[in-house]
């Protein structure tokens, strides 16, 4: 039952739930019956009409939602977040910044077994100070990032970039060697070694 009707009965009610009124005036209580069935079809009317009205906004709201989605699909998307500084290859570390060598050397930063053949990148955006080869450590890539920061990555079997150029973290610096050979990251400020795996993947 809708508001309009509702009223309507209660009306009715009042005029019913007292005899006494409708004996004394029962122009009032015919007046409100009569009421009350003229406005049952109007108020169905007014249902109907509330109900078609409810649809359209209902049928509105999905376009608009369906525009929206539409719209938003064909904006373009911001990049995923890379990390400021990576490991220069993929596989398993058998050394860490720090421990002793077999040589008595302590390590200053981390050595990996790549498979053979494996692409080596740039640990994060610079430029190649030096590319190739440097005494006991074989072939090198050096990447100044800026600011003093600096790494070093050696044991590649042969190098992909050359003096000068600008690198982006994750570039193709150069090669792993063959199977069980390994590449280490040295990373430097200003002289200073500090662990490249506590900066990996920040």
């Amino acid at each position: 039952m809708r508001l309009k009707e509702l009223a309507v009965a209660v009306a009715v009610a009042g005029h019913l739930a007292t005899p006494a009124l409708a004996q004394e005036d029962p122009s009032r209580t015919v007046a409100a019956l009569v009421a009350w069935s003229r406005a049952t079809p109007w108020l169905s009317y007014l249902h109907a009409r509330s109900a078609a009205d409810l649809a359209h906004l209902r049928l509105l709201r999905s376009g608009v939602e369906k525009a929206i989605a539409l719209k938003t699909a064909q904006l373009p998307r911001a990049p995923a977040r890379q990390p400021l500084y990576r490991l220069p290859v993929a596989g398993v570390i058998v050394t860490g910044f720090g421990e002793e060598l077999p040589s008595g050397a302590v390590a200053r930063g981390p050595s990996i077994m790549a498979e053979a053949g494996s692409p080596v990148v740039a640990p994060a955006g610079g430029r190649v100070r030096f590319a190739g080869n440097f005494g006991v450590y074989g072939l090198v890539v050096i990447v100044d990032h800026g600011h003093g920061w600096t790494s070093t990555v050696s044991g590649l079997t042969r190098t992909a970039v050359k003096v000068g150029m600008r690198v982006h973290g994750g570039d193709t610096i150069g090669y792993a060697g063959p199977a069980d050979s390994l590449v280490t990251v040295e990373l430097r400020r200003r002289g200073q070694p500090y662990d490249a795996l506590t900066m990996a993947g920040a």
